[in-house]
């Protein structure tokens, strides 16, 4: 079936690997110089898709930091055994493996680089194994590093380090063959990749990876070491990095940082830098001192970027000073957890990896548990101690907790309380019968929790597990896998994970506050990856899109216009030859007359439908809804801005970059399996007159077909590094755990907003009961106004946001069960925008704030004031939570819009601000919007 050899070393005779070639599907890719195939023992071709079009991206990732592998024949190969190998040239994944949608983004890249690492140069086992910490550096750690996270995946593996290489269980990497053992794994995968860190922040992206090319070309088919590794860098650098690499891999132990002293000068003669810190820093390990070098960073004041320094090779102790053009505010030593040191209990939150690495745990069993809940504790005990028996003891035994790492287990413990309490600081707290964690509530017999907090002993935790005693067994098996959180929350006996994270530390001993008042934020400059995966859409295909909409031929695409015309015929070309079935009433033509404008003229609005065809008969007529609105505001009507009256509005972000995104899932799915459920791409009209389009479609459509759900794209073309947000996942329980997954799948920045914001077409399908979301880039200063020009639009972004929606489509799509609609006060589809002419918007009074849409809290967040606005000159600053207007209270986004649609340009009101944790009061005279 394709596979020329098959070869392989088994660590015992016993062991076999099954290669079972049932339906597969081929994939030829980067100008025919790859062939990639899937070999699936069950017949899902739309799985397979996904792993061809994945090995295709990186693969080009790959090749784009090495030499190319030479064989360039790759293939996925469903195992019969729930395992995951890399093999030369294939990766085999078990049956369940290979659907667990992280795997696509986690284990199976880091087996591709395998065919380098490992499979083409061989590791000299003899001085230790380098292949697993250098392809977890260049797969895992990459992967983290694209998505904004390096500094936390290297905060997790050096917390891991120091949970889990201790007491004994150290050992220097020369020793390290492969991973048996959380301490083992620490050591090799994690120590290791640190280390391959540190020589890349020393020498640079450029030469690092001329050296590790040059190390494959030289040891491809031979077996190398850490000292070929070391030579490699010594020659691309011109430095001698044996000694360094000597050190590191043939020693136990790492560095203990400590802040010796901190002195602040200030020189005002000196009119370019007069400010100077002295800091001094020990290494406090009882191990002579490693080298290194530490970066430093100063957060300055008056705004100004932060100062970032890195200390000369430090031995047990040294001295830097640093200048600075501004007063500094505070200093904080590795922030960005670049060095391989054991970390201060203090530096980072408490977790599960605490106690899983701890020598003695005390498990305190709940008295007050049914007999076979409480057998169900016992044998979680049990299974975590081993190979040791467990030391439990019941809470009416005991009067206080131990001072070493303990389990409270149970609902019921009656230490349960004590653990919560440690928490109150990071906002969790009781409430009823409940646990508030994260803004969520989680209840007895509905919910399983966990829930970590610092002991007595800053080295020691306390960890609460609650959970009904169905769960319990499943928790003793997964939760060791989540030791580098803080709290867990799960649903079900299964259990499946609802909700994780970790803890804000509080107090680190590595951070020093330069100033008198609270402790200023740390804001790191953002770290560039070592490469950039391929986006797996066509980001100048869709620049192509928004540059022909927005243009001035098309005069801002108004509604009953020729130009709205000649753009809806443009985008009929455009769905037709991507290959969609048409779904209109005539063609792809979904047409009816309505009148309004200004003044009010009869026109006829068309939507664009466009269809592809699922497998199940029995799902046809519930398709997945795709949309995105096409008309604008032309010269103004019906929302323009004062000033801006007649002046062309060219709505690249608002919406030519929703249709542009459309078109292009529209024509990338079309190509791909169908899948067990229709999806319908809908391209709607008057959506800026109230939403036209959108209720004429969902309106006329009879209660049994109606769609599944509905993914609205609105404003999409400005992530430029920012936010995806996701709206109205309020509307369906899986909402949230859909988009969770999805952003953990592609990496992209995705904020879940469950407050009601309905103003585009999302809208229409909520008022029928749809579970229906809008993706949206965030609000900006050209929102309806001229300036909204394609030159502003983030094409990259857009590719983004594309490859996001494609996940969440595609799993709709396959999903057979309905979603479970949470859809509250849901309005009669005639309480929808009718056929009646909208009235003009303009005059209405503007404060001149921009909202942060990712706000959790009380109130509304001001992310941008708009210059010169009425919030701009009353004093309200970026960063201000509005909290009440006129004494009334303000919970969200839709009250605030209430409240200022009862007022007039001229008004005078009073608007509280918390700033700082300090409430206070602005009066705002109202511009004109």
């Amino acid at each position: 079936n394709g596979l020329r050899f098959v070869s392989w070393r088994c660590d015992k005779p016993q062991e076999e690997i099954y290669l079972v070639a049932g339906p597969w599907h081929e994939y030829d890719a980067m100008a025919g110089a790859v062939h990639i195939r899937a070999f699936l023992r069950k017949d899902d071709p739309a799985l397979a898709s996904r792993y061809l079009e994945a090995t295709r991206r990186y693969l080009k990732l790959y090749d784009s930091m090495l030499p190319p592998y030479p064989y360039r024949s790759f293939a996925l190969v469903e195992n019969f055994w729930e395992t995951g190998y890399g093999m030369p040239g294939f990766t085999l994944l078990g049956p369940r493996v290979i659907r667990f949608p992280w795997i696509l983004t986690s284990s199976y890249p880091h087996e591709l680089l395998h065919n380098w690492w490992g499979n083409s140069a061989y590791v000299d086992f003899s001085s230790g194994n380098w292949c697993e910490g250098l392809t977890a550096y260049m797969a895992d750690h990459l992967f983290a590093e694209q998505r904004g996270r390096g500094a936390t995946y290297r905060r997790a593996t050096l917390k891991k380090f120091t949970d889990f290489a201790r007491g004994g269980k150290d050992f220097p990497l020369s020793k390290f063959h492969n991973r048996f053992s959380a301490a083992s794994e620490a050591v090799g995968y994690g120590k290791s990749l640190m280390l391959f860190h540190m020589v890349r922040r020393a020498v640079g992206d450029e030469a690092f990876l001329k050296a590790l090319s040059a190390f494959y070309r030289q040891h491809r088919f031979t077996r190398a070491s850490f000292d070929d590794l070391a030579q490699a860098f010594s020659e691309a650098s011109g430095k001698d990095w044996r000694p360094f690499f000597e050190q590191w891999t043939t020693r136990t132990g790492a560095p203990e940082l400590e802040i010796a002293s901190v002195k602040v000068e200030h020189h005002a003669s000196d009119l370019i830098s007069p400010w100077i810190v002295h800091l001094t820093l020990r290494q406090v390990q009882s191990e002579a001192p490693f080298p290194i070098t530490v970066p430093v960073v100063i957060t300055l004041g008056r705004n100004k970027e932060p100062v970032v320094a890195r200390t000369t090779d430090c031995g047990r102790e040294c001295r830097i000073s640093i200048r600075c053009t501004s007063q500094p505010l505070r200093l904080d030593v590795d922030p960005g957890f670049d060095i391989m040191r054991r970390l201060d209990p203090l530096e980072v939150p408490p977790a599960l990896s605490t106690l899983f690495g701890a020598g003695s745990v005390t498990f305190v069993l709940p008295s007050r548990a049914p007999a076979g809940e409480l057998a169900a504790w016992q044998a979680l005990a049990a299974a975590w101690a081993k190979p040791a028996r467990p030391r439990t003891v019941l809470d009416t035994e005991i009067a206080t907790l131990p001072a070493s790492d303990v389990w409270v287990l149970g609902w019921t413990n009656r230490f349960a309380r004590a653990a919560i309490e440690r928490l109150s600081v990071q906002g969790v707290g009781r409430s009823g019968a409940g646990v508030s964690v994260a803004g969520k509530v989680y209840a007895p017999g509905q919910a399983s929790l966990v829930l970590v907090a610092r002991a007595e002993r800053p080295e020691n935790a306390v960890a609460w597990v609650a959970a009904p005693a169905a769960a319990i067994p499943g928790l003793a098996r997964k939760l060791p896998h989540y030791s580098r959180y803080s709290w867990l929350a799960f649903a079900g006996d299964a259990p499946d994970n609802t909700g994780k994270g970790m803890w804000k530390p509080i107090r680190s001993p590595l951070v020093r506050n330069l100033t008198a008042g609270p402790l200023p934020e740390l804001h790191l400059p953002p770290a560039r990856p070592l490469a950039q995966l391929p986006p797996s859409f066509d980001a100048a295909v869709m620049k192509a899109t928004v540059d022909y909409l927005a243009s001035p031929e098309l005069e801002g695409r108004g509604l009953g216009t020729p130009e709205l015309e000649r753009a809806t015929a443009w985008v009929e070309k455009r769905i037709k030859s991507a290959g969609l079935e048409p779904a209109g009433e005539h063609g792809y033509r979904q047409s009816w007359g309505w009148t309004g404008g200004r003044p009010p003229h009869p026109m006829t609005l068309t939507n664009l439908l466009g269809r592809i065809p699922g497998t199940d008969p029995a799902l046809s007529d519930h398709p997945v809804l795709v949309t995105a609105h096409l008309d604008h505001l032309g010269h103004g009507w019906p929302d323009v801005r004062h000033g801006n009256e007649g002046k062309i509005h060219p709505g690249a972000d608002d919406n030519a970059s929703g249709v542009a995104v459309l078109l292009e899932l529209a024509r990338r799915m079309a190509t791909e399996p169908h899948r067990a459920r229709p999806i319908l791409f809908a391209v709607v009209t008057g959506e800026e007159a109230g939403l036209l389009g959108s209720h004429h479609l969902i309106g006329n459509l009879p209660e049994g077909h109606l769609p599944f759900a509905c993914i609205n794209l609105d404003t999409v073309g400005r992530l430029s590094g920012g936010k995806l947000y996701v709206l109205n996942t309020d509307s369906a329980r899986e909402w949230p755990f859909i988009w969770r997954g999805v952003g953990y799948t592609t990496g992209a920045p995705i904020t879940i907003v469950s407050e009601p914001l309905d103003a585009s077409d999302q809208g229409s399908c909520l008022s029928r009961g749809i579970p229906a979301v809008q993706l949206f880039t965030g609000p900006t200063t050209d929102y309806h106004r001229p300036s909204d020009t394609p030159d502003k639009i983030d094409a990259e972004g857009m590719a983004v946001v594309a490859e996001v929606a494609h996940e969440a489509i595609a799993w709709l799509a396959e999903r057979k069960d309905p979603l479970t609609v949470t859809i509250a006060n849901t309005p009669s589809p005639a309480a929808a925008p009718g056929p009646a002419g909208a009235p003009p918007r303009d005059g209405r009074a503007s404060l001149g704030t921009v909202p942060d849409f990712g706000f959790n809290g009380y109130g509304v967040r001001v992310e941008r004031v708009v210059p010169n606005s009425a919030a701009d000159r009353a004093g309200i600053w970026s960063g201000d939570v509005i909290t009440a207007i006129d004494g009334e209270h303000i919970v969200g986004l839709r009250k605030l819009s209430k409240i200022l649609k009862a007022h007039r340009p001229g008004d005078t009101i009073t608007v509280t601000v918390e700033r700082n944790d300090v409430e206070q009061e602005i009066k705002v005279t109202l511009g004109t919007r």
